[in-house]
């Protein structure tokens, strides 16, 4: 009995501890599975924020890319604008070299007046004229008679009518316009010159030279002393500080004489020492002629003397040619007709004469004694220079001149050619 009654003790017992192992196991079970789920949680969400760091850095990485293509086109862009501001820059520069080009070329543009610097108010000295260095010879110099002045056969170019007044007679030439009728268009703001369509011819006529130190002139007074054309200063460039300026008169002088029935041509005092101050003068000439009717040559006056600013430039022969051949050109190419003026000396010494003289209008300054300082001017058979050398088919022949309509001095000059 008793031990029955252990054996049914031991058998409870045993039921309720395998019960109680059961259920220990059940949660320990319950609580590794929470475990694990947990785990497998975390691993799940950190799964999820580094893909989710993963795509931003993704995003990132192509914005930055993105970034850099922008700034590579952005840097590409800047780089060719800078090269293009540097074309640009080149471009607007002025050389030597690129004039010559230019007028090789055929295509002139003369620089606009806004972009000269020209003096406001003309302070040039009565030094800055025509004849301030030209020397005095004897009368027997190398004279040769000369024809009637009747109209002769026309000239054209810079084929001189000298030529034809050193024979006793004359003799028929071919007829040519030593202008044309149109011009080419100017790139200022100014518009071109145009010039009627005109007939040079050999002959000889009497003219005057003249600026602003010939003061107020009566110009129907100078037409009716037997004046046929007058060369007005136009501007220059000051013998010191090498500025441009116009001349004061200028306008006025201009005015008159077209006015009073004159045939009109201009010139201009250089100073240039470079094809590009030379083309700088040019542009400034073309430019105050441009609204007037221009019937005779365009001059370019160039000279040097003690103290002016070319006589330190030690400009060689060749230097001095190209100097006057890019006025010349330039003005030839707005439908001026060019001309150079020098003394004898300069013409036979400081240029290639053969080259200028070749291909524009010659203008030479020699005075003679027999009409220097005296009362005596040009008459139809004094004679004329006969410097072979030196073709000229205009001759300033004093200084000392006097003209009815003009008070005190003016320069004297004779034409072996006109224009119907």
């Amino acid at each position: 009995m008793k031990f029955g009654k252990l054996f049914e003790v031991v058998k409870g017992f045993l039921s309720v501890y395998y019960k109680q192992s059961l259920i220990g196991l059940a949660a320990a079970a319950v609580t590794a599975t929470a475990v694990t789920g947990t785990v497998i949680a975390v691993n799940s969400n950190s799964s999820k924020v580094v893909a989710e760091e993963t795509s931003e850095a993704t995003m990132e990485t192509e914005e930055i890319t993105e970034n850099e293509e922008t700034t590579e086109e952005t840097l590409e862009e800047t780089t060719e604008v800078a090269a293009d501001t540097e074309i640009a820059t080149e471009d607007t520069t002025v050389t030597d070299e690129k004039i010559r080009d230019m007028i090789e070329s055929g295509t002139i543009e003369v620089i606009p007046i806004e972009e000269l610097e020209v003096a406001e108010v003309d302070t040039s000295n009565k030094s800055e004229v025509m004849g301030g260095n030209v020397e005095v010879v004897d009368d027997s110099e190398a004279m040769v008679a000369t024809p009637t002045p009747e109209t002769q056969a026309p000239t054209s170019g810079a084929t001189q009518s000298q030529e034809t007044t050193n024979q006793e007679t004359t003799t028929s030439q071919e007829t040519s316009s030593s202008q044309q009728e149109t011009t080419t268009q100017a790139p200022t703001t100014t518009e071109a010159a145009t010039t009627p369509t005109k007939t040079e011819y050999a002959t000889i006529v009497n003219g005057i030279d003249v600026s602003k130190w010939q003061g107020s002139i009566d110009w129907n007074q100078v037409k009716a002393s037997g004046i046929s054309f007058v060369m007005i200063k136009c501007g220059g460039r000051y013998t010191g500080d090498g500025g441009l300026y116009e001349d004061s008169c200028f306008r006025q002088n201009i005015q008159g004489a077209l006015n009073a029935g004159l045939k009109v041509g201009v010139y201009f005092f250089s100073q240039a020492t470079s094809v590009t101050e030379a083309y700088e003068e040019a542009s400034l000439c073309i430019d105050l002629i441009k609204d007037y009717n221009i019937t005779y040559p365009v001059a370019f006056d160039w000279e040097s003397a003690s103290g002016y600013r070319v006589a330190s430039a030690n400009l060689s022969t060749t230097a001095l040619t190209e100097i006057c051949e890019t006025f010349a050109d330039t003005v030839k190419s707005y439908g001026y007709t060019p001309m150079i003026y020098f003394n004898r000396n300069d013409w036979r010494y400081s240029v290639n004469t053969s080259v200028l003289t070749s291909k524009y209008k010659v203008w030479l300054a020699t005075y003679l004694y027999k009409y220097q300082n005296t009362d005596a001017t040009w008459q139809q058979g004094d004679g004329l220079l006969n410097y072979s050398d030196i073709p000229y088919c205009m001759w300033q022949y004093k200084s000392t001149g006097s003209v009815p309509g003009i008070s005190g001095n003016v320069d004297m000059d004779i034409a072996l050619f006109d224009y119907n």
